[in-house]
Protein backbone atom coordinates (compact mmCIF):
# COMPACT_ATOMS: atom_id res chain seq x y z
CA UNK A 1 0.00 0.00 0.00
CA UNK A 2 3.09 1.98 0.61
CA UNK A 3 4.55 1.65 -2.48
CA UNK A 4 1.31 2.93 -4.49
CA UNK A 5 0.96 5.76 -2.19
CA UNK A 6 4.80 6.39 -2.82
CA UNK A 7 5.15 6.61 0.61
CA UNK A 8 8.17 4.73 2.75
CA UNK A 9 6.95 1.29 3.49
CA UNK A 10 6.47 0.94 7.22
CA UNK A 11 9.03 -1.32 9.58
CA UNK A 12 8.35 -5.03 8.98
CA UNK A 13 6.82 -6.86 11.99
CA UNK A 14 8.13 -10.67 11.78
CA UNK A 15 6.24 -12.12 14.63
CA UNK A 16 3.04 -13.21 13.16
CA UNK A 17 5.44 -15.08 9.73
CA UNK A 18 7.94 -16.88 12.70
CA UNK A 19 4.51 -17.35 14.73
CA UNK A 20 2.73 -19.23 11.27
CA UNK A 21 5.88 -20.36 10.54
CA UNK A 22 5.91 -21.95 13.91
CA UNK A 23 2.72 -23.45 13.85
CA UNK A 24 3.22 -25.22 10.54
CA UNK A 25 6.11 -27.25 12.19
CA UNK A 26 4.34 -28.01 15.23
CA UNK A 27 4.51 -31.70 13.99
CA UNK A 28 8.35 -31.50 14.55
CA UNK A 29 8.24 -29.76 17.57
CA UNK A 30 8.69 -31.55 21.57
CA UNK A 31 5.46 -30.90 23.01
CA UNK A 32 5.77 -29.88 26.76
CA UNK A 33 2.77 -29.36 28.89
CA UNK A 34 3.04 -25.52 28.54
CA UNK A 35 5.22 -25.21 25.18
CA UNK A 36 6.43 -26.34 21.82
CA UNK A 37 10.15 -26.68 21.82
CA UNK A 38 12.79 -27.37 19.02
CA UNK A 39 14.36 -30.92 19.29
CA UNK A 40 17.30 -31.18 20.73
CA UNK A 41 19.08 -33.32 18.85
CA UNK A 42 18.76 -34.39 15.38
CA UNK A 43 20.31 -32.32 12.49
CA UNK A 44 18.98 -28.41 12.24
CA UNK A 45 17.35 -27.78 9.23
CA UNK A 46 14.98 -25.35 7.70
CA UNK A 47 11.98 -26.64 9.51
CA UNK A 48 13.49 -26.58 13.09
CA UNK A 49 14.80 -23.26 12.56
CA UNK A 50 10.77 -22.21 13.07
CA UNK A 51 10.84 -22.18 16.80
CA UNK A 52 14.21 -21.19 17.18
CA UNK A 53 13.20 -17.78 15.84
CA UNK A 54 10.63 -17.10 18.10
CA UNK A 55 11.36 -15.22 21.71
CA UNK A 56 13.35 -17.77 23.98
CA UNK A 57 13.32 -20.43 21.39
CA UNK A 58 9.70 -21.89 21.97
CA UNK A 59 5.90 -21.21 21.40
CA UNK A 60 3.06 -20.97 24.44
CA UNK A 61 0.57 -23.50 23.65
CA UNK A 62 -1.63 -21.26 25.98
CA UNK A 63 -3.79 -19.07 24.03
CA UNK A 64 -4.79 -16.64 27.30
CA UNK A 65 -2.06 -14.33 28.86
CA UNK A 66 -0.95 -10.85 27.46
CA UNK A 67 0.08 -12.63 24.02
CA UNK A 68 -1.34 -15.46 22.05
CA UNK A 69 1.08 -18.54 21.97
CA UNK A 70 3.65 -16.26 23.50
CA UNK A 71 4.23 -14.01 20.61
CA UNK A 72 0.90 -12.13 18.83
CA UNK A 73 -0.49 -9.35 20.74
CA UNK A 74 -3.90 -9.31 20.21
CA UNK A 75 -5.70 -6.31 18.93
Amino acid sequence: MAKAREEPAPPENGAPRDARNALEHLDEAVLGEYAATPPKVGKKDQRERALRQLPEQMMSLETSGPKLFGVLEPM
